[in-house]
């Protein structure tokens, strides 16, 4: 086992609200309900693929090692978990198709479709949205299957499904901002492709900052808090303006910190650039606990304990 003591206040640091109404004591979360891509998915694609991947060096048809951090939380805080994640997923498939699959040929749901497709059919029940975090985790692959994508647009889309959810009742909702896509191994070796998605990824956080701003304008004031959720009771009155509270947890704040050298050490992490498992899924490490990324695209098992036991912080 490892001590994240030393990153908690980073990590905690990371995450800015968005509320319109004060903590009450004595509320808590019951239901945790995921939107995602491949950085939260549990086994969604393994389903649709029939098993065929991720590849079996996988952890049960997670794209990583082991448990992802999604599952740290509701483990954590004692919650029910429903995931609607894809590996692959875009934040709109009209946008830009995300795919999954060993040959990128599997088409799967985005953050819009996820809504309209899967969760509307079947949401949580109405008794039930008070006591319920709405989580949106989408990291990057509206880039790679059209690098022309705008940022601007990728956070439109995520705004768009976010207003939907809240259309539906949803209350409380953590948005997971991306990070420098950059950093990847599987730009290793490239670094004027790395170049443009970190570019990509800058403008990105950019347009998340306008975003903030325009959510708080519409739903309430910024907060300071350092634990947005803690506490947040809201109810399901007939007000014409629905009570919502949204969380932001800063992705790259956190990376950037466990890639200083003082604590990936602290962490056991000894290689912050290359993968554990090959750029072309031949060879896998001995110790994947000694690396940040687990393949060419996600972060190791032990990367996502640390960002799930720093957003349970929050909550």
């Amino acid at each position: 086992m490892f001590n994240i003591a030393s990153i908690v206040a980073v990590a905690l640091a990371a995450a800015t609200v968005t509320t319109e109404a004060k903590p009450v004591g004595g509320c808590h979360f019951d239901n945790l309900l995921v939107f995602g891509d491949s950085y939260s998915d549990v086994g969604n694609v393994y389903k649709l693929s029939k098993g065929a991947w991720p590849l079996k060096a996988y952890d049960h048809g997670r794209f990583t090692n082991g448990p992802v951090w999604t599952e740290h939380v509701a483990r954590n805080k004692h919650l029910k978990l429903k995931n609607y994640a894809y590996g692959g997923a875009t934040t709109d498939s009209k946008f830009v198709q995300g795919y999954s699959g060993a040959a990128s040929d599997l088409l799967v749901p985005g953050f819009i479709q996820q809504i309209d497709q899967l969760y509307s059919s079947k949401p949580i029940p109405k008794k039930d949205l008070a006591s319920s975090l709405f989580v949106v985790d989408f990291q990057g692959n509206d880039y790679f299957f059209d690098p022309t994508a705008s940022p601007v647009a990728v956070v439109q889309n995520i705004e768009n499904g976010i207003k939907k959810l809240v259309k539906l009742g949803a209350q409380n909702i953590l948005v997971v901002e991306n990070f420098d896509y950059g950093i990847i191994p599987y730009f290793n070796g490239n670094a004027t492709i790395a170049g443009a998605f970190t570019q990509a990824a800058m403008a990105q956080l950019v347009a998340y900052k306008d975003l903030e701003q325009r959510l708080a304008k519409e739903y309430g004031r910024p907060s300071d808090s350092k634990h947005p959720f803690r506490g947040v009771c809201h109810n399901n009155s007939k007000d014409k303006k629905p009570k919502v509270t949204i969380g932001y947890y800063k992705l790259n704040n956190l990376l950037n910190h466990i890639r200083q050298p003082k604590v990936s050490k602290h962490l056991g992490i000894t290689d912050i650039v290359l993968g554990c498992v090959s750029n072309d899924y031949k060879t896998v490490c001995k110790d994947a606990g000694k690396h940040l990324f687990w393949d060419a695209f996600h972060p190791t098992a032990k990367v996502h304990k640390v960002l799930g036991d720093a957003i349970t912080e929050l909550i």
